[in-house]
This record gives C-alpha cells, sequence and structure tokens, in this order.
C-alpha cells in the first residue's frame, strides 16, 4: 500500500468516526418526585448509602467529585448536611 492511500484511509475513517458520534443522541434522564412534597420545610440533607456509583464497594473520583458538586450546590440553597439522621419529613 502507498503512503497516500493509508494517509487517505485515515482521513476517511476519522470522517466517518465524526459523522457517526454527531448522530450519538444525548444521555436518558429520569426523575421520580412526590408533587405534593413541601421543600420549604425541609432544612437538612444526606446522601442515600450507597449511592448507586458506589454499589460495588468503593469510590472513585468521579464519585468523590459528584458528591462535592451536590453538597456545594445544596448548601448554596439553603440546606445543610448531615451525615446520617437527616429529617425529611
Amino acid at each position: 500500500m502507498s503512503r497516500s492511500f493509508k494517509l487517505l484511509a485515515s482521513a476517511l475513517l476519522a470522517a466517518a468516526m465524526l459523522a457517526l458520534s454527531a448522530c450519538a443522541t444525548g444521555p436518558t434522564v429520569r426523575t421520580d418526585r412526590d408533587p405534593t412534597a413541601d421543600f420549604a420545610r425541609y432544612q437538612t440533607w444526606s446522601f442515600y448509602k450507597p449511592i448507586s456509583m458506589e454499589q460495588a464497594g468503593y469510590t472513585s473520583w468521579v464519585s468523590d467529585r459528584i458528591r462535592e458538586d451536590v453538597r456545594r450546590e445544596m448548601e448554596a440553597r439553603g440546606y445543610h448536611f448531615v451525615p446520617e439522621g437527616a429529617i425529611c419529613w
């Protein structure tokens, strides 16, 4: 095979991969909520244990980062984090 053929084949492969990745859809997000919940009454919060990313029994930098981000956003909204025993009624 000539060098120009390999270069052309590589360029076509890269173009095809780029075109296919542009067709990918985003993740499906599913939520569950209680429409009668009065969030104004909530003051504290906690993480459910184990969070789904930790079901295998270990944590990673990704799960730590998500915990930090969620905690920062919840505290910005006035909720107080408690490690256990959050009052959610």
